[in-house]
């Protein structure tokens, strides 16, 4: 038969039955209709869910960020209480914000409440508090009522990093009608109706008669759904009685469910009316069917059999045959398009093999494992790199949970969470991981070092998978640590040479020290000798009392300068030959310079005339005096042995710019320097060894009269002072260094010591009270107590530290202040008055010594020595200090 036979055939035999396939037909487009309404009912309440859980997502990011707070880090919860107050400002959703104590259960911090208020229990047990705050993962609670409010709302939890004691958690309130407005918000019919369910199923909010329902259970059908599965579309009774279709969805961060429902009899009634016009349409069609059958079954026939010849050679992949134009113009256009699909497919075919090709190429031959995981961390594909890093075939890991395989412990043992797995991280954070060092486990139980890189893979904007790389880094991991190893063995060695190195630079500029000492000893004797005459002289000629042609007033007078002169003398020798570690500090080089000009004028040879040219505007530095004076002496010793026959010896100061010191020394990066000149005229130095003299032990003196260290040390302060030192010498015309020294103008010069006045004539005065005198000279032991006796003290005696201690522990009371000599046999001066500070924190004590470490001398001033007095003094020197001591303990009592 024809093509036209079979469809007038086709047409009648269906004509009788139309009426009944119309209903079955009917039937069916009703339930389908309905499975659709229900699915895209299903559909709508998952995008209402994924935007409940984009909001709770937000919300605990916010108070994430709030809880790295560093106020909130460093403890200062007055400060984090203000910072709080402002991020609420920009949170309209939270209804306010508590800090709460994980252990003890109270809040800390409630903004509904003024800083520092009484605020009751978070209303939360102890323990879960304390587990919440250990887990250091977020928890949306369910609906409750607030403690201070006794209103409606929620809680998002956030536990706060700590690495103290204490462990807080930050609590977001959001009350009820922040999530009436939420699902108010989304766009649905007009009668529909949302309901937001905690985890209790619990309503939340619900946008028909909320003010009635909210804290209390949905419909019984609602809620027996939402308690047997995470998500469904269902018929159910409304809490009005109105029959609803209705769907949920639960939220995958908080476990609420959202809920929406609308009323069935408009539902049914719209299907209804398809239903009716879907009969209608079917019979007018099965009639038109059967007239166009009749009309052009036969027209139709030839080009269809055409068609379905190009359609079998398309499905094929083989080239539509060509047939005879058929005069049907939508024939024609389709015939066309077969072709062109048909070109088109064989042009794809060919690209999407070669890109199969190409793809598995590399992911066979790729040295990290690749792996794609579903949304459940379940392996869909794995690279032929997996087998040999891991020791699992591909088809071994595929179809199962990766994390299970080769990511579930670490090395140590203990379980890794599937929730912290790097191989989910993608998919939970919908953003890429790079670069994230772990620890995987091969098959025979061993462990690797890996390199991590995640990206997950969306569709439609949800996450459905991630694709996941993974590297071994153990070689590199290895040779990291041995590298490391031999990094900090190298360090220690270095550590040990330049530590062995500044031993040896100590050693030798103290044996300079001593070398310059040496050369000047005898200039010291000769004017000692010269001051002990004077003295003697002078006191031998005062005893003769009435006798003496001096008066008595100008005797005393020049035996005070004599002995003032030598115990200068002495200060300056000890602080050069004092041995201690650099230490850095404030330093006036003008009186520097005066004090190493008077040393040397009374100990250098009369016929070398010294001079002094400082400019009083330079600014200070920072240096250790002990040794910058230890360089000037020995350019000024080296500058006496190059005059023999005598000469003239200059220093001087001033002020350079950094930029002209950087034409001579480019390392010179500071803005401003100071220069100290020492100049002489005597022989000058030799060009052809001028670039030799700062070679350690190389001199051009003769055997026993230099050892070469002198100009070696010189130069290594003034390196170790960020400094440069320069050298001009002709021969015959002198020689003249200038050292320059870094400017620092925070730092203060010092003032110079007072000039040297005539003590005016003792007052008469009335004193009272009890002293502690402490010293082992007997004489100078007379001396002092006589001295405070005719001023009026009473005074108690002690020769060494045990007696002075039991004096002071019988008298304390009576005692007003002590005087206390440092060197003492037995218990000495130091160690007596920590015993007499720790039984009378409030002793007034002056100290007195010929000698006294820096050192020493900063921790007396930290632990309360009233003051402190180098001998030789004046008596009338101490009675000040002494009266000083006391006045202050009578103003400032203890």
């Amino acid at each position: 038969m024809k093509i036209r036979s079979h469809l007038i055939v086709l047409v009648l035999g269906a004509v009788l039955p139309v009426l009944a396939f119309s209903a079955v037909m009917t039937a069916v487009f009703w339930r389908e209709q309905r499975i659709a309404f229900e699915e895209r009912f299903l559909d709508r309440v998952r995008a209402m869910s994924i935007a409940l859980d984009r909001e709770l997502d937000g919300n605990i990011r916010a108070l994430q960020v709030l809880a790295e707070s560093p106020y909130l880090q460093a403890g200062d919860l007055r400060r984090f209480y203000e910072h709080a107050v402002r991020v609420r400002a920009t949170q309209p959703t939270w209804a306010n914000t508590n800090l709460v104590d994980a252990a003890t259960g109270r809040q800390v911090i409630n903004l509904r409440r003024p800083f520092g208020a009484k605020l009751p229990e978070m209303g939360m047990a102890k323990a879960t508090l304390m587990a919440l705050a250990q887990s250091g993962r977020p928890f949306v609670t369910s609906l409750s009522k607030g403690p201070v409010t006794g209103e409606y709302a929620t809680r998002i939890m956030v536990p706060v990093p700590s690495d103290g004691a204490r462990q807080y958690i930050l609590v977001g309130v959001i009350d009820q009608a922040s999530w009436l407005k939420f699902l108010s918000s989304y766009p649905v019919a007009p009668d529909a109706t949302m309901t937001l369910l905690d985890q209790d199923g619990i309503i939340i909010g619900r946008t028909l008669n909320n003010n009635i329902w909210v804290g209390k259970r949905p419909s019984p059908g609602l809620y027996d759904k939402t308690r047997k599965m995470a998500e469904g579309a269902y018929r159910n009774v409304g809490l009005e009685g109105q029959l609803f279709y209705g769907a949920h969805s639960r939220s995958k961060i908080s476990g609420w469910t959202v809920a929406t429902g609308v009323p069935a009899a408009g539902v049914e009634a719209a299907l209804r009316e398809s239903t009716i016009a879907l009969a209608a349409a079917a019979g007018a069609m099965a009639l038109l069917a059967v007239a166009l059958a009749f009309i052009f079954g036969k027209r139709i026939a030839g080009p269809v059999s055409a068609l379905a010849r190009s359609a079998g050679a398309l499905s094929n992949s083989e080239p539509a045959p060509v047939e005879k134009p058929t005069g049907i113009a939508e024939v024609e256009e389709v015939s066309r398009a077969f072709h062109d699909a048909a070109e088109r497919l064989k042009i794809h075919d060919e690209e999407l093999r070669y890109q199969t090709q190409l793809l598995g190429t590399i992911t066979d031959n790729a040295p990290s494992m690749l792996v794609m995981l579903d949304t459940e961390s379940r392996a869909t594909f794995v690279n032929p790199a997996a087998e040999r890093m891991t020791g699992y075939k591909p088809e071994e890991l595929v179809g199962q949970i990766v994390h299970e395989k080769i990511h579930h412990s670490h090395p140590d043992g203990t379980p890794y969470p599937v929730e912290e797995c790097s191989l989910r991280q993608a998919v939970l954070r919908r953003q890429s991981v790079r670069d994230h060092e772990d620890v995987y486990v091969r098959k025979d139980g061993s462990f690797f070092d890996a390199l991590c890189s995640a990206t997950p893979i969306f569709r439609a904007g949800v996450a459905v998978g991630t694709v996941v790389e993974v590297q071994d880094i153990t070689q590199r991991k290895r040779y990291e640590e041995d590298l490391e190893k031999r990094v900090r063995e190298r360090t220690a060695e270095l550590e040990r040479t330049v530590e062995q190195r500044e031993k040896l630079q100590e050693q030798l500029l103290q044996a300079q020290k001593m070398e310059s000492l040496g050369t000047l000893a005898g200039g010291i004797a000769h004017d000692f000798n010269n001051i002990l005459n004077i003295i003697l002289g002078y006191a031998s000629t005062l005893a003769r009392n009435s006798e003496s042609p001096i008066p008595l007033a100008d005797g005393l007078k020049v035996i005070r300068e004599e002995v003032e002169r030598g115990a200068s003398v002495v200060q300056q020798l000890l602080m050069l030959a004092r041995k201690s570690d650099i230490l850095f500090e404030p330093l006036d080089l003008n009186g520097l310079l005066q004090g190493l000009a008077n040393l040397l004028q009374e100990t250098f040879p009369k016929t070398i005339a010294i001079s002094l040219e400082l400019d009083g505007k330079i600014p200070g530095v920072m240096a250790d005096p002990n040794r910058l004076n230890q360089a000037l002496l020995n350019l000024c010793v080296n500058a006496r042995d190059a005059m023999p026959g005598g000469g003239r010896l200059r220093l001087g100061t001033g002020a350079v710019a950094g930029r002209d010191l950087r034409e001579r020394f480019h390392a010179a990066e500071e803005k401003q320097y100071v220069s100290i000149m020492v100049a002489d005229t005597g022989d000058g130095i030799d060009p052809a060894i001028r670039d030799r003299v700062y070679e350690p032990f190389f001199t051009t003196k003769g055997p026993g009269e230099g050892t070469g260290l002198g100009l070696a040390a010189v130069y290594g302060i003034v390196a170790s002072h960020h400094g440069f030192i320069d050298l001009a010498s002709e021969p015959g015309r002198g020689t003249t260094f200038h050292i320059y020294l870094p400017a620092r103008p925070e730092s203060h010069r010092r003032a110079g010591p007072p000039p040297a006045t005539e003590s005016p004539a003792p007052e008469p005065r009335q004193a009272n009270g009890t002293i502690l005198l402490v010293d082992d000279e007997e004489r100078q032991l007379d001396l002092i107590r006589s001295f405070l006796k005719d001023n009026g003290y009473r005074v108690l005696v002690a020769r060494d530290g045990g007696e002075a201690v039991d004096l002071h522990r019988r008298h304390k009371d009576e005692i007003a202040a002590v005087v206390l000599d440092l060197g003492l046999p037995g218990l000495n001066g130091w160690e007596a008055f920590l015993k007499m500070k720790q039984a009378q924190p409030e002793v007034r004590t002056i100290v007195t010594s010929g000698y006294i470490k820096a050192e020493l001398r900063s921790e007396m001033i930290r632990q309360g020595v009233a003051a402190i007095v180098h001998k030789p003094y004046m008596p009338d020197d101490l009675m000040a200090k002494i009266d000083a001591a006391i006045s202050e303990s009578a103003v400032h009592p203890a």
